[in-house]
C-alpha cells in the first residue's frame, strides 16, 4: 500500500509546487519604473542574477519576492523548484559563458536551502562568483558556513537567534518571502553584488574616421582676426584652410 501512496504524494508535491524557471515578463515593467530611483546603475544591475529556489512548500510566495526585487530595480531573477536544481546549475554556467561579468545571489526557501548551499559550493569550485546566499527558514541543512562570501539567514516568528548572521522577521512561514523586511534585505545583497561588477576597459575611438582624411592640425588663431570670427576656428581636426577676414 505504501509503495503506491508514496509516489502519489511525491507527484502531488511536485505539481503543487510547480513554478517558473525563467524571467517573468511581469517583472520587467516594475524594474523599468524603479530604474531612476535605484542606487545601483543599470549597467551594473543587468549583470546581477538572483536564483530563488523553493522547497516543498506548495505556495507561490516566491513570485511575490521576485516582483518585490523587480520593484527595486532587479528583474533578472529565476524562480525554480527543488527538482530544478540540476537545471539551475547548467543555467548558471551558461549565463556565465554568455555574460562574463555575471554575478549571482542565491536564495533558498525551506528545503530549497540545501540545494542553494550545494550550488554555492559547486560554484566556488568552478570559479562562478556567488556574492551572497540568503536562507529563508532553512530546513534540511545544518551547516552553511563558507558557502559564499556572505550568508544571510532569515527566520520567521518572534524568537531570538543566537547567531549574529540570523535575522528574525515577525511573520509566519508562508508570509516570510514576501515580507517587506525580507525583500529589502535581499535587495541589499543584490545591490552589493552590483557594486562588484567589473567592466572591461573601453577604448575610445574617433567619431569620424576615413583612410584618406588629412592629419589633424593644431589650432592657431590667425593674427589680426576679429573676435566675431573666432567661432569658425574653435574645433580641432582636419578642417579647411582658415578664413581670412576681409580688409
Amino acid at each position: 500500500m505504501f509503495r503506491n501512496v508514496l509516489p502519489a504524494i511525491g507527484l502531488g508535491l511536485l505539481l503543487a509546487a510547480s513554478g517558473c524557471i525563467s524571467c517573468g515578463h511581469e517583472a520587467c515593467p516594475k524594474a523599468i519604473e524603479a530604474g531612476p530611483y535605484c542606487s545601483a546603475p543599470p549597467c551594473d544591475r543587468r549583470h546581477v542574477y538572483a536564483v530563488l529556489v523553493n522547497g516543498l512548500t506548495p505556495t507561490s510566495c516566491l513570485e511575490d519576492l521576485r516582483l518585490g526585487l523587480a520593484e527595486r530595480g532587479f528583474e533578472k531573477s529565476y524562480r525554480v523548484e527543488l527538482c530544478h536544481a540540476g537545471w539551475v546549475w547548467r543555467e548558471m554556467k551558461r549565463v556565465r559563458t554568455c555574460d562574463p561579468e555575471a554575478r549571482f545571489v542565491l536564495v533558498g526557501y525551506g528545503f530549497g536551502c540545501a540545494a542553494v548551499v550545494s550550488l554555492a559550493h559547486d560554484a566556488a569550485k568552478e570559479g562562478i562568483p556567488v556574492d551572497a546566499v540568503a536562507l529563508l527558514d532553512p530546513a534540511g541543512v545544518k551547516e552553511w558556513h563558507g558557502c559564499s562570501e556572505r550568508t544571510l539567514v532569515i527566520r520567521s516568528g518572534t524568537g531570538v537567534d543566537g547567531g549574529g548572521s540570523c535575522t528574525r522577521v515577525d511573520c509566519g512561514h508562508f508570509a516570510l518571502p514576501k515580507h517587506a523586511d525580507t525583500v529589502n534585505s535581499i535587495a541589499v545583497l543584490l545591490g552589493e553584488a552590483a557594486m562588484r561588477v567589473e567592466h572591461p576597459a573601453f577604448e575610445e575611438s574617433p567619431m569620424f574616421w576615413h583612410p584618406d582624411a588629412p592629419a589633424p592640425r593644431d589650432y592657431t588663431l590667425p593674427e589680426g582676426m576679429p573676435l566675431e570670427w573666432r567661432f569658425l576656428h574653435e574645433r580641432r581636426g582636419p578642417h579647411a584652410a582658415p578664413l581670412v577676414a576681409t580688409k
